[in-house]
């Protein structure tokens, strides 16, 4: 089990992706997504989606 914090995604969803495949996400592990997850970039509801599918907890 392993713990990670991100932030400023800014709705990058190929660079999420490629950063859950390099730290070898598990679903034992936690993720804290700090902030600007959505906004800017091009694939924010993509991010929110990928979120949602993952966790169980969500606090917003």
């Amino acid at each position: 089990m392993s713990t990670y914090a991100i932030s400023d995604l800014h709705g990058q969803y190929d660079i999420f992706e490629k950063l859950l495949d390099v730290i070898d996400f598990s679903e034992n592990d936690f993720l804290y997504v700090l902030g600007d997850a959505i906004d800017r970039g091009p694939d924010g509801i993509k991010i929110l989606q990928k979120i949602n599918q993952l966790f169980t907890v969500a606090i917003s």
